[in-house]
């Protein structure tokens, strides 16, 4: 059941007022129409912000939050807020990763887009928190009268440094790698299909790195179907139960390598001969690696 995350709402950072309706608006000096922008995205909405003298400021909004307490998964809705004036570029590009504290955690909301010359905007948001995180979901905004414009379905995929062994993908000093993707079956369900991807983690950046199984962090891709992690007992083709992960991260620290983590994934329907892709929603543009087609 989905309920409003007010715990989440911290006066001084987090206190939202959802603008019903956009004002008028005027040129900005890099060719963006300046003033209000309103919009929302598949699991964003609304998301409002002020664009003027090219900067953005004010972006707030509700997300659809996925939570995990104990072994219990929840969806909730989310108010957002940076609160950073984020300085637009010459081509209209702006991005901003707004830190902020929640009890003894912290928090990270990223955000980041283009204006047009026509008054509309598109781009991706995620929050990254304790227990808490959302996927890398698009939105589009106009000011008002402008049409809003398609809202961009999947975050553009990062250039991966090299790395090895293949298939792997490095960005920001971490490298993830695949040792393999097979197919197991659901302890209690025979008949019930699963995937299970075994990979690694190497974390040569300057802090550390964990390795969570929130809800959409980890999702398995077969087209336009995305398959979430699943907490259910699988086992392998010799009878064996696989160590899937479940309600416990991993830390992996400066310098580090964690190898050998399972992650699985239910199938709703037998994607055999279906192409996979892998895909990790650590921090900032996820890790997408392709792992071929599901024998």
């Amino acid at each position: 059941m989905r309920t409003t995350l007010r715990a989440l709402v911290v006066s001084s950072v987090l206190a939202v007022t959802v603008s019903g309706c956009n004002g008028g608006s005027s040129s900005s000096s890099d060719g963006a129409p300046s003033g209000s922008y309103a919009g929302h995205g598949a699991y964003i909405n609304p998301i409002d912000f002020t664009l003027a003298n090219r900067v953005v400021s004010d972006v707030h909004g509700l997300v659809s939050l996925n939570c995990v307490v104990g072994d219990r998964q929840s969806t909730q809705d989310s108010e957002f807020h940076d609160a950073d004036n984020i300085r637009v570029d010459s081509s209209g590009v702006f991005s901003d990763d707004y830190h902020y504290a929640i009890g003894n955690g912290t928090w990270v909301l990223h955000v980041n887009g283009v204006v047009a010359g026509n008054g509309t905007a598109t781009g991706y948001l995620y929050v990254h928190g304790v227990g808490c995180s959302t996927s890398t979901n698009g939105w589009a905004a106009a000011v008002n009268g402008a049409t809003l414009p398609a809202i961009p379905s999947q975050p553009p995929t990062p250039s991966a440094a090299a790395c090895s062994p293949q298939p792997c993908q490095s960005k920001d000093d971490v490298t993830l790698s695949v040792q393999g993707a097979t197919t197991v079956t659901k302890s209690d369900d025979p008949g019930a299909k699963g995937v299970d991807v075994t990979f690694s983690v190497a974390n040569n950046s300057s802090g550390g790195v964990e390795i969570s199984n929130t809800f959409q962090n980890f999702t398995l891709r077969f087209g336009n179907d995305v398959v979430d992690h699943s907490w259910a007992h699988f086992t392998d083709s010799s009878g064996q139960e696989v160590p899937c992960m479940r309600s416990d991260g991993v830390q992996v620290l400066p310098g580090q390598q964690v190898q050998n983590q399972h992650i699985c994934f239910l199938l709703p329907h037998d994607e055999t001969g279906q192409q996979m892709t892998f895909v990790w929603e650590y921090a900032g543009p996820p890790f997408v690696i392709p792992l071929g087609a599901l024998k």
